[in-house]
C-alpha cells in the first residue's frame, strides 16, 4: 500500500529539517542516510538516521526534535512531533542502514520519500550557496 497523500508533506518537512540540521553540523550528504516507516492509522513516524561519522547522539536527538517542533508550530501543527521516533545508528557502510531496516505489518516504508526530501533539501541548499551565474551542472 502506498503512503496516503496527506502524509507526504509531513514527511517532506521532516526530511528537510533533518537534512538542514545534518548539513549545519558538518555532515556531507554522503555521510548519512535517513530511513523510516509510518503507521497512518496512528500517525506514528519511525526514523533511523544512519551515519558514518561519530555524532553527539543525545544532543542531536534533542536539537532535531526541537527543530521539528518549531517547524511544525509555524504551520499550526505541533502535535505531529508527538508521534515521531528517532534513532541514530553509527555504521561503516550506509548500505547497512537500508539492508537492516525492518518494518512492521501495520507500517509503510517511507524511506524513498524521506531520501527524496533530503536530496531536495540538499540540492536547494547547494543552489543557494553556488556563486551567481554558476549552476549545479557547471561545478
Amino acid at each position: 500500500m502506498a503512503v496516503k497523500a496527506p502524509m507526504r508533506p509531513t514527511l517532506r518537512r521532516v526530511s528537510r529539517v533533518i537534512a538542514d540540521y545534518a548539513r549545519a553540523h558538518g555532515l556531507d550528504r554522503s555521510e548519512f542516510a535517513l530511513v523510516g516507516s509510518c503507521n497512518e492509522r496512528t500517525d506514528r513516524i519511525s526514523l533511523i538516521l544512519g551515519t558514518t561519522r561519530s555524532i553527539d547522539e543525545p544532543r542531536w536527538y534533542s536539537e532535531i526534535l526541537e527543530n521539528l517542533r518549531k517547524d511544525f508550530e509555524e504551520i499550526g501543527r505541533p502535535w505531529v512531533t508527538w508521534n515521531i521516533g528517532l534513532v541514530f545508528r553509527r555504521v561503516d557502510d550506509l548500505e547497512r542502514i537500508y539492508l537492516n531496516f525492518l518494518i512492521g505489518d501495520d507500517e509503510e516504508d517511507v524511506t524513498g520519500l524521506l531520501e527524496d526530501g533530503v536530496n531536495a533539501a540538499w540540492d536547494s541548499w547547494q543552489a543557494r550557496s553556488a556563486p551567481a551565474g554558476e549552476s549545479k551542472q557547471d561545478g
